[in-house]
């Protein structure tokens, strides 16, 4: 299980075990949509605490995305980003976070 990078627990009773979870896990979703009583909302809730992931609001699905390394962000602050196209431009905004 140490290769996983998109995990899925949607509307399952999965309430505990994120110690667990191989570092190689980039994206968590954990949707409790169509059961909004399940215990995968416990799950969101711990991760939202972690200072590994970050939680992201898409449509009516929850997803915990992992942070990036500090060093990986100044690399994309420092790339002459002149030539992106406009999605590229959208995926760079979401990937560094606002600046206060």
């Amino acid at each position: 299980m140490k290769h996983f990078h998109t995990l899925w627990f949607d509307n399952t009773d999965l309430a505990r075990g994120t110690e667990y979870l191989p570092t190689s896990v980039l994206e968590i979703n954990c949707s409790y949509s169509l059961r909004p009583n399940s215990k995968v909302k416990l799950i969101t809730q711990e991760l939202e605490q972690n200072d590994d992931f970050m939680l992201v609001i898409f449509s009516t699905k929850l997803f915990l995305k992992k942070k990036l390394p500090l060093e990986i962000l100044k690399q994309i602050k420092e790339f002459n980003h002149l030539n992106l196209t406009p999605q590229q431009e959208k995926l760079l905004a979401e990937l560094i976070p606002g600046e206060e």
